[in-house]
């Protein structure tokens, strides 16, 4: 998971929904 697609491996910058989902 780097270099594929970065904005999934930070879930921190704008994608925060699976990352909300899994801190909630």
């Amino acid at each position: 998971m780097t270099g594929h697609r970065p904005e999934l491996d930070v879930p921190d910058q704008d994608p925060p929904a699976h990352a909300g989902t899994h801190l909630i």
